[in-house]
């Protein structure tokens, strides 16, 4: 798995590499956030495999 990821990146330039890194990493963090930590949001826990209250 981690040979192909990094064959993968090896064919992209320095610069992608760092912006998808990033992006991966706030994604990653935002999902935490929601999932795990939701009195930040000022919410519920926003989980999706709970059920939705009717």
């Amino acid at each position: 798995m981690a040979e192909w990821i990094g064959g993968l990146l090896s064919g992209l330039p320095a610069w992608l590499i760092v912006i998808i890194s990033i992006i991966i990493i706030f994604i990653i963090g935002a999902i935490w956030i929601l999932a795990f930590d939701p009195g930040t949001v000022g919410g519920d826990p926003v989980l999706p495999f709970k059920r939705r209250k009717k």
